[in-house]
């Protein structure tokens, strides 16, 4: 009898039977530990930040690309000249012609890569606009590199390669920012404080698997697949439980009386 109960612990302590029941036991066990982690985690990760954050700043500038006449008007072939020569703004304004110039006109000791990684240029779909931006760490460099690549864009353009034609003009001047373009991400502090919260239960869950004690009648039937007569109670528990309900521990029940399986 006892080598084959011996045998159907060792057979069931080899299964992990987990339910919604137990996973929900982890979570009222250790819910203000992972509260605390993250709290802690979420504060730790800002102030990290904090520290290690640099502000950045973001100006912009626009250019139409397009011949004006006198006028005020357009052919139908400046059209087709101003979809043809877009791609070319776009790649003149790395060129070293117009790096050297905005090197020259801000007085910036930033070198040409660094001018290059700054600066963002697109165009606006299906329209004869280009967009520009700097980043740089001031309103004040922002504004004035930005500025720098979109008036020597545009005279790039119009002097040297249209012999002082007007293809492009500057619509939208570089302005002064006045917020940061990085702002802390909220998100990420979210997140460091999620990761703390379930590395926490994760170590109250691998507790709760690698736990093969016998602790209550439950798992006594759990483990030895047998039916507990009765209890031993338990001195300390009943002890406690007096002093919870205090004169009225006679009407607690049976079942809060807590006790050793037998």
């Amino acid at each position: 009898m006892e080598e084959n109960t011996g045998e159907r612990m060792e057979e069931r302590g080899h299964e992990i039977e987990i339910s919604l029941r137990d996973l929900w036991k982890i979570f009222l066990r250790c819910w203000w530990v992972m509260l605390a982690v993250a709290v802690v985690a979420a504060g730790a990760a800002y102030v990290f930040l904090r520290v290690t954050h640099r502000d950045a700043y973001t100006a912009k500038a626009s250019i139409w690309v397009m011949r004006e006449k006198s006028a005020g008007q357009t052919a139908t072939s400046d059209v087709s000249i101003a979809n043809n020569i877009i791609n070319d703004v776009l790649l003149i304004s790395e060129s070293n012609r117009v790096l050297d110039a905005v090197r020259a006109d801000t007085g910036t000791e930033l070198s040409k890569g660094a001018l290059k990684s700054m600066l963002k240029i697109s165009n606006e779909e299906e329209t004869h606009i280009v967009n520009l931006s700097v980043t740089a760490k001031t309103p004040e460099e922002a504004r004035a590199l930005a500025s720098a690549f979109a008036h020597n864009i545009c005279d790039t353009m119009n002097n040297y390669l249209f012999d002082n034609e007007n293809y492009t003009k500057i619509i939208d001047d570089a302005s002064l920012p006045t917020v940061p373009s990085n702002p802390i991400s909220k998100v990420r502090v979210l997140i460091v404080a999620l990761i703390g919260a379930v590395l926490v239960y994760a170590v109250f869950f691998l507790l709760h698997i690698l736990d093969d004690k016998v602790n209550n009648a439950d798992d006594v039937k759990r483990y030895l697949g047998i039916s507990v007569l009765g209890q031993i109670p338990n001195r300390r528990e009943v002890a406690r439980r007096k002093n919870r309900y205090g004169n009225y521990y006679s009407y607690a029940g049976a079942e809060n009386r807590g006790g050793d399986a037998k």
